[in-house]
């Protein structure tokens, strides 16, 4: 794995522990296992994006087909899994979805800090 995806990663799996150490002391289980299970379909999302995006490239002709194909696979698993909390845990369909956008934060967080430490090098 590339060592920026490796980052963005490691981001998002801090990100999800410091969201898990907060939702304990919401107390409430099905709050803290929405914002668990929102968080890890985003991290698997990010990865079996990764891998999709490998296979593509190496594909040639069949690229529009893997793409469309690894496109639906990852929106159906997020739809599944929001529609299987949906069923059984009301609430959670809420907590559910700040989880989703723990990669893109991290992805965020990650081209903030190299900035600054840009402008920090930048200024010595």
């Amino acid at each position: 794995m590339d060592k920026e995806l490796k980052n963005i990663v490691k981001t998002a799996l801090i990100m999800t522990l410091v969201m898990g150490i907060v939702g304990l002391f919401i107390r409430n289980i099905v709050v803290y296992t929405g914002l668990m299970v929102g968080a890890a379909i985003s991290i698997l999302n990010f990865l079996m994006l990764q891998r999709d995006i490998k296979r593509i490239v190496k594909s040639g002709e069949k690229a529009a087909r893997y793409a469309f194909t690894g496109y639906m696979k990852r929106y159906m698993f997020t739809i599944i899994v929001i529609g299987l909390f949906g069923i059984y845990f009301n609430e959670a369909v809420v907590a559910v979805v700040p989880g989703l956008f723990i990669v893109k934060i991290s992805i965020y967080l990650n081209q903030m800090i190299k900035y600054i430490k840009a402008l920090i090098k930048e200024r010595r």
